[in-house]
């Protein structure tokens, strides 16, 4: 079996979760990325979509990534950051295959535009991977039922350490840490109360 990996972005957490879907035995993987990955010996294409708020870009990259589905012929086209499909509703997206396309969303908006163009983007696609009960739930309630919740990667280990938070925030030795937790990209919380939360987030790239 034959996959497209579609991704616009390789950096940060990207690279490691496109890299990871990449490297899988279970199928042929070729990706169509802004930029070739040297550390990945399996058939890349280059496309980029500079500027998806601009129509005219949009709608370019879609015909160009039809282009390369028309060429490799793949059992499955997975556009695995399906969010950036939702200013335009999907629209396009039936002309890469509607019956070989998946898309992963990572996040869902509850206003009324959001919730119409989540619905035009399931009706274009033969399936929508989430990461959560909750997004699987969300997409319930909107009587989408093509959806499948499939458990985020785990990739690797992280150790980070409560010395390190106490740095980073500037906190006295004093101030108690009450949990530690590492994430995708490096991003601080410091929540301020009665007791100092810190939350010391250490990239895994």
């Amino acid at each position: 079996m034959k996959v497209l990996l579609v991704e616009f972005s390789i950096a940060g957490h990207s690279l490691t979760y496109i890299s990871k879907l990449a490297e899988s035995d279970l199928y042929e993987a070729v990706l169509v990325v802004p930029e070739k990955i040297k550390t990945l010996n399996c058939k890349q294409y280059e496309l980029e979509l500079q500027e998806h708020k601009n129509p005219l870009q949009y709608f370019k990259w879609i015909v160009d990534l039809k282009k390369i589905i028309k060429k490799e012929k793949p059992d499955v086209v997975h556009l695995l950051y399906g969010d950036n499909f939702y200013r335009y509703c999907g629209l396009g997206l039936r002309l890469l295959g509607k019956n070989k396309t998946i898309l992963t969303l990572h996040w869902i908006k509850g206003d009324k535009f959001h919730k119409i163009s989540t619905k035009s983007i399931a009706h274009r696609v033969k399936q929508i991977i989430v990461h959560s009960d909750y997004m699987k739930n969300q997409l319930k309630i909107l009587n989408i039922n093509n959806a499948e919740r499939i458990e985020y990667p785990y990739f690797s280990i992280i150790q980070p350490d409560k010395i390190k938070a106490k740095e980073y925030f500037d906190l006295k030795n004093n101030i108690p840490v009450l949990c530690c937790l590492g994430s995708a990209r490096d991003f601080a919380l410091h929540l301020k109360n009665q007791f100092h939360l810190s939350l010391y987030y250490s990239s895994m790239t």
